[in-house]
Formats: C-alpha cells, sequence, structure tokens
C-alpha cells in the first residue's frame, strides 16, 4: 500500500464476491454457476496446455476458442488479444486470477478471501476509483433474472471496495462490458485524471 499513491479498478472482482453472488443467486442457481466455473477452470487448462506446446500460434488452432474468437471489431485489438492468448506466462496468470477468485475451497472461501482476511488493510484517504460495467455479463446456465441478481451483488461488493477508502468512489459506466476500458476508453482516462487530480491537491 505505502509504494502506491493512488487507484482506479476497473469493473475489479472483490474479496468475497463468490460467496456474496451465491447467497444474492440461492442454493440451486449458485450451484449451477459453481459447476460452470468448473469448467471454465477446465477449459483454461486445456488452453493453458495447448500454450505450453506452442500449438497456439499453430494454423490449426486458429479458430479456437482460446484465442479471441469471434474476433473483436477493433483489428488492432484483435491482434493484440490472440499475441497475449499464445504466451504461456499469459495462459498461467489467466487461469490463477480465475482460480484464486471463482474457485471456493471446502469452507466455502476462495485464495483471495483468505489472503483479504490475512491483509486487513484499508486504504486510509488514498483517492480510489472504482468502475463498474453499465452491461450484464452473460453467465453460463443461470436466467436473465438470475443474472440481475448476480450483477446487484457485484456492484454492491463494488460499493464496498470503494468504501475501502475515506474519499473512495463508484461510478457505473454505461454502455460498458466488463473491459470497460476497451468500451469507454474516455471515461476511464477522466477517472484517472480526477485521481491525479486529487493527489497534485493533497499529495502524501
Amino acid at each position: 500500500q505505502h509504494d502506491v499513491a493512488g487507484m482506479v479498478l476497473i469493473d475489479p472482482g472483490f474479496s468475497g464476491q463468490t460467496g456474496q453472488i451465491a447467497r444474492a443467486l440461492g442454493p440451486a442457481a449458485a450451484a449451477r454457476m459453481a459447476s460452470a466455473n468448473k469448467q471454465t477452470l477446465s477449459a483454461l487448462d486445456r488452453c493453458l496446455a495447448l500454450a505450453a506446446t506452442g500449438r497456439l500460434s499453430s494454423p490449426a488452432e486458429q479458430t479456437s476458442d482460446c484465442l479471441d474468437n469471434p474476433a473483436d471489431p477493433d483489428p488492432d485489438v484483435h491482434v493484440e488479444r490472440n499475441r497475449e492468448a499464445k504466451s504461456l506466462a499469459f495462459e498461467r496468470a489467466l487461469r490463477s486470477e480465475f482460480e484464486m477468485a471463482n474457485i471456493a475451497g471446502p469452507d466455502g472461501q476462495t485464495v483471495d478471501d483468505h489472503q483479504t482476511k490475512q491483509s486487513g488493510a484499508t486504504l486510509d484517504a488514498m483517492p480510489l476509483a472504482v468502475l463498474t460495467r453499465g452491461e450484464s455479463e452473460p453467465l453460463p446456465g443461470l436466467s436473465a433474472n438470475e443474472i440481475a441478481k448476480a450483477e446487484s451483488a457485484w456492484r454492491t461488493g463494488h460499493d464496498n471496495l470503494a468504501a475501502l477508502s475515506t474519499v473512495g468512489s463508484h461510478t457505473l459506466i454505461a454502455h460498458s462490458g466488463h473491459f470497460v476500458e476497451l468500451d469507454q476508453p474516455d471515461a476511464v482516462i477522466r477517472q484517472v485524471l480526477a485521481v491525479l487530480s486529487q493527489l497534485r491537491r493533497h499529495p502524501t
């Protein structure tokens, strides 16, 4: 924390998200979501294995769902996403991030949950902006009503994240999915500039 002066968090995961969303959904839908998360982890294992052998760079895998397929409408973004996805380091990081945030152990807690409890940190008066996607994300196995409940829990989690700082803010970014920086880059830039402005007015 002492090495960071301010933060802009873009549609971030948060400690306790798996449990909060499960409680919002109810047992039956939460079980379906947990099953879908395990399937996603298996798919990430497959992508990791392909990257480890270099096969994601082969012509035979150019339509693989491990790559940017269907392709992003922006050709530059498409090229960059494919470049990342072919990297073993990227696939390892992606799998690790997903597992630690979404796969709960026998105690119902994820690795992220345990690590957050151990840190016990708050952000005091650090300038903090939390940005949340404005559009619902599709979740496998869930109905539209269940997805709406999950989104509500997601936004509540972001409220709680913003509250870690006494000057934290939480903003819903309209017309954006999870990758807010791609869908609404100007909104992200404005928030970064706002945090920088706070720091100039009140340097730490």
